[in-house]
């Protein structure tokens, strides 16, 4: 199954993983591979389906990747409550957040209108010249106005159109 998983060859990895959730020895770490499998294949509603209801019983160094895998997942799948939930888990046991990660879990927050933890988060992006920037900018700075922070709002979104990647956004 590892051999398989490795050489990315995730069916019959995922067949032979499947066989394994049974033995005592490999039952815990065994859906930490079946959840990523299902992530690479994109199969994400899949991937919740499997792993929502064991989540709570993956072995203990695997338990910060399978809330990301899962909080990511939701947000796939546009369930921002969830997802929110989820990488909240994944974000306070995680050492170190990607940008990436933290705009998931603001924009999560923005969606379920909880602008407060939607600015803190959005907040800590660290801004260059790309894409992202521009959206975290253009949704800290929405988040700012609907908490009547008006003059934060602007500046946000003054860094937003300084960008020309999305010019709809810009």
């Amino acid at each position: 199954a590892h051999i398989s998983y490795q050489l990315q060859n995730y069916q019959t990895s995922l067949k032979w993983f499947k066989e394994l959730q049974i033995d005592k020895k490999f039952k815990k770490i065994v859906p930490y591979y079946i959840a990523q499998i299902y992530y690479f294949l994109q199969e994400y509603d899949v991937l919740i389906e499997y792993l929502y209801p064991i989540v709570d019983q993956v072995v203990e160094s695997r338990k910060t990747e399978v809330n990301r895998l899962l909080g990511e997942a939701y947000y796939r799948e546009r369930d921002y409550l969830n997802a929110a939930k989820f990488l909240k888990i994944y974000a306070d046991l995680s050492t170190d957040l990607k940008d990436s990660e933290r705009f998931m879990l603001g924009f999560s927050y923005y969606q379920i209108g909880d602008y407060l933890l939607a600015v803190d988060n959005l907040d800590k992006i660290k801004l260059g010249d790309d894409k992202q920037s521009q959206i975290s900018s253009y949704y800290l700075g929405a988040s700012y106005l609907n908490l009547q922070h008006y003059n934060y709002g602007l500046q946000a979104f003054k860094k937003s159109a300084s960008f020309d990647y999305n010019k709809q956004m810009q």
